[in-house]
C-alpha cells in the first residue's frame, strides 16, 4: 500500500491551496481529483477560442483569499469594471449609485432617500459588524433603515458581493462585512477566466513536488492518523498520516466511515446551499457597448461584460458575458422560467444579442455555496475548525468556513487554517 503524508482530495481551490503549502513545508502530498482535469466550480471551459467560467466569478482583491494566494507565489492577474453601471426597475433604468458622484446623478432616489443612503454607506463604514451577527439582515435593514426604496438598493448590492438573497434568513454581519470588503477593495475579473488561477496553483503543487492524480474516485475514508486509510478508484488503497478534503461537506460524510459519529453529520444535515441560475454567453460583438454592467432593484438579476475588464480571448471583437439569477434557500427553481428571466434581461440590455451568439450555455441550479451563513451558522463558526476533531488527522475544507469571508476567500481561509494546524502537529 503506497503511504503518502497528506493526501488531499479534491483539485480545487481550497485542495490545491493545501497541497501546494504542505508540499512546499516538506512533506510528502497527493492529490486526487475525481474528474479529468483540476479547478472545479473554478475551471473554466473554452468555446471559440474564448475562457468561460461557470457562472459569473470575481475575487476580491482586499480579502484573505488574496493573502493566502500571495504567501503561495501567486499573484493573480485581472482588470476590474469602472464603478458603476444600471439599475433596471420594470420599465425604468437609472445611473446605479455606486460612488457618491453617482449618487448624486442618478434619479432612483429623491434627495431626502439619497441622504439616507449615503448616511448609510457612512455608518457601514464604521459599524462593528461582529455586533450584528446574530440578527438577520432584513432585521438589521428595518432597524436601521427608514425607507423601503433604499432597502431594496442595500439588498440588491449585498446580492451583488455576496451572492446570497436571503436577507429574511442571512446573517446581517456576515452580508455587511462582505459589501464592505468588496466596496473597500473591489474585485477582479480574471484574465483568461479562473481557470488561470487553477493553472498557477497546479503550476506550484508540481514545482513543490505534488503527485496529482485524476479521474481517481474516493470511495473510503476509514481510520485516523498516522495511518488512514483512503479507498480508490479500483479497489486500490492509500496510506496517509493526515487527509484533508475538499469534496464538499455532503460528499465527504459519504466517503467517511462512521461520518454519522462526527460533525459531518451536522455540516450535512444543516448547512443550506446557495445556488442559481447561469447563462453564460458569448457574442460576436455586444449591440450595446454603453452598457457593461447591471443589476435590477426588484428582481434578483445580475448582468456583466467580463470582457470589458479583463482579457479572455486574443480575438479583438468577442465577448464574454454573464447573466445571473440568484435563488432563495426555500425557493423551488423553474429551469425554464430561469431561463426565459435571463434572455430577458439580455433582451432588455442587449437588443439583438441572439444573432451575435457564438455560444451560448445554461448552468440553472449551480452551486455558488456550500452554505448560506445564517445567524445559527455564524455563532457557530466561532467554535469549528477544518479539523474534523473525532477522527484525528482527518481535515474538511471549503467555502463552509466563512470566518474571514465569503465564497473563494473562506475556501482559502479554511484550507490555510488546515495547514497550519497540521504544521503545528508536526512541531513544525
Amino acid at each position: 500500500m503506497e503511504h503518502v503524508d497528506v493526501c488531499v482530495i479534491g483539485g480545487g481551490l481550497s485542495g490545491l491551496a493545501s497541497a501546494v503549502c504542505l508540499a512546499g513545508a516538506g512533506k510528502t502530498v497527493m492529490l486526487v481529483e475525481q474528474s479529468e482535469r483540476l479547478g472545479g466550480r473554478a475551471s473554466s471551459d473554452v468555446y471559440e477560442g474564448c475562457f468561460v467560467n461557470r457562472g459569473p466569478h470575481a475575487l476580491c482583491q482586499k480579502g484573505i483569499g488574496m493573502k493566502v494566494l500571495g504567501q503561495l507565489g501567486i499573484v493573480p492577474k485581472g482588470g476590474t469594471l469602472a464603478l458603476g453601471g444600471t439599475l433596471t426597475e420594470r420599465e425604468h433604468e437609472y445611473e446605479l449609485p455606486m460612488t457618491p458622484l453617482s449618487l448624486l446623478k442618478t434619479n432612483v432616489f429623491t434627495w431626502k432617500q439619497k441622504k439616507e443612503f449615503l448616511s448609510l454607506l457612512f455608518r457601514l463604514t464604521r459599524q462593528d459588524l461582529e455586533s450584528v451577527c446574530q440578527m438577520t439582515l432584513y432585521e438589521w435593514a428595518n432597524l436601521n433603515i427608514a425607507d423601503e426604496r433604499v432597502r431594496q438598493l442595500l439588498y440588491t448590492l449585498v446580492r451583488l458581493s455576496s451572492y446570497c438573497d436571503d436577507p429574511e434568513r442571512a446573517s446581517a454581519g456576515v452580508l455587511l462585512r462582505q459589501l464592505r470588503l468588496s466596496a473597500v477593495g473591489g474585485v477582479a475579473y480574471l484574465h483568461y477566466g479562473w481557470q488561470s488561477l487553477i493553472n498557477d496553483l497546479r503550476e506550484q503543487a508540481l514545482k513543490a513536488g505534488v503527485t496529482i492524480r485524476l479521474r481517481q474516485h474516493v470511495a473510503t475514508i476509514e481510520g485516523e492518523t498516522p495511518a488512514i486509510k483512503v479507498g480508490l478508484t479500483e479497489t486500490r488503497f492509500l496510506s496517509a498520516k493526515y487527509v484533508i478534503s475538499s469534496a464538499g461537506p455532503a460528499a465527504t460524510y459519504r466517503m467517511v466511515k462512521h461520518a454519522e459519529k462526527t460533525v459531518l453529520a451536522r455540516w450535512k444535515y444543516t448547512l443550506i446551499p446557495v445556488k442559481g441560475a447561469a447563462l453564460d454567453v458569448i457574442v460576436k460583438r455586444l449591440p450595446n457597448p454603453d452598457i457593461s454592467f447591471a443589476l435590477d432593484l426588484e428582481q434578483p438579476l445580475y448582468f456583466s461584460n467580463h470582457s470589458a475588464a479583463a482579457v479572455f480571448t486574443n480575438h479583438p471583437d468577442y465577448q464574454v458575458i454573464h447573466t445571473f439569477k440568484y435563488h432563495r434557500a426555500s425557493e423551488i427553481p423553474d429551469s425554464d422560467q430561469d431561463r426565459e428571466l435571463l434572455e430577458a434581461f439580455l433582451d432588455r440590455l442587449q437588443p439583438g444579442w441572439q444573432n451575435e451568439v457564438l455560444k451560448k450555455r445554461y448552468l440553472p441550479a449551480m452551486t455558488v455555496s456550500h452554505s448560506l451563513v445564517t445567524p445559527e451558522r455564524a455563532a457557530m463558526l466561532s467554535k469549528e475548525s477544518p479539523a474534523i476533531k473525532e477522527i484525528p488527522g482527518l481535515y474538511a475544507v471549503g467555502d463552509w468556513f466563512a470566518r474571514e469571508g465569503l465564497l473563494a476567500d473562506a475556501a482559502l481561509a479554511s484550507a490555510y487554517e488546515a495547514v497550519q494546524d497540521i504544521l503545528k502537529m508536526e512541531g513544525k
